[in-house]
């Protein structure tokens, strides 16, 4: 879905003109699996997903899929020596009890690259996320998401870890009949810590910092195609301090009845220009 407008209450200041929502659908294919292989002159790919039911309310996913690229030529005919490959495994669990939407998916990858004029690169890292959601009625609900994500990048021995700890919850609920309301907490850990590297080129060696956020929106319906919105965002980071995240807007949404007078008037045209 794209929400048009500035989006700060919710998600934050970086999102300002529009905010692009994914949501992906649950796992209701039947059982079964896939299996892949292409290969050439330029490398190879490979990849193995299978997808089942464990009840009636569950259903997962798993894959695993592999890329590997040969060496390239000089314009002498010499190994340019500036091969790479990289794996990548994950999995999908989806759970439905009653009035509840539990999501659990996570993967690891490695990559790896010769470089000529440099020492060999090597990525790694992984994440899992977690999200509930319950209906509470009366167009209420609850929704908690966590996460957890670690990447490292190594060249010769000397390199970095990140880790990323991250838990939002936020609550919605109907105010009255024109009303809902969004209001909810967050925060994110950055863990993060250098190897081999000497003192004088990072300082400190090793860090932990912290983001928090705090929000509320009310949607107001003024009218069947007009909405009017309102929020704040209160927002502290250990470079800018707290940042306070106003938000105001108005969206209109044709009705129907506008969308057919809109394809009727259009037809007309249409057949008055073939006419003549």
């Amino acid at each position: 879905a794209v929400i048009s407008g500035p989006g700060a209450t919710l998600w934050g200041a970086n999102a300002v003109n529009v905010v692009i929502n994914l949501l992906p659908r649950r796992r209701r294919d039947p059982p079964g699996g896939v299996a892949e292989v292409q290969g050439g002159n330029r490398g190879f790919t490979g990849s193995l997903e299978y997808g089942g039911r464990l009840s009636d309310d569950a259903s997962f996913r798993v894959f695993t899929d592999a890329l590997a690229v040969p060496h390239d030529k000089t314009s002498l005919g010499a190994n340019a020596v500036d091969g790479w490959s990289r794996e990548h495994s994950g999995f999908r669990l989806d759970w439905t009890p009653g009035q509840d939407t539990v999501t659990v998916n996570g993967d690891v990858f490695h990559a790896s690259e010769q470089q000529r004029a440099a020492p060999n690169l090597q990525v790694s890292g992984g994440d899992l996320q977690a999200s509930w959601n319950h209906v509470l009625g009366n167009g209420s609900s609850v929704q908690v998401l966590g996460y957890f994500q670690q990447s490292q990048r190594y060249t010769d021995g000397v390199g970095f870890w990140l880790n990323t700890y991250d838990l939002e919850a936020q609550h919605t609920f109907q105010l009255g009949s024109r009303n809902e309301i969004v209001w909810g907490v967050g925060g994110r850990i950055y863990q993060d810590h250098f190897d081999n590297a000497q003192p004088v080129e990072y300082l400190p060696p090793s860090s932990v910092e912290g983001l928090g956020d705090v929000f509320a929106q009310d949607t107001i319906t003024l009218s069947p195609g007009l909405k009017a919105t309102r929020g704040l965002k209160a927002e502290k980071d250990p470079y800018a301090g707290i940042a306070v995240l106003p938000n105001a807007r108005l969206a209109w949404h044709p009705t129907s009845r506008w969308l057919l007078w809109g394809a009727v008037s259009r037809a007309v045209r249409a057949t008055t220009l073939f006419d003549e």
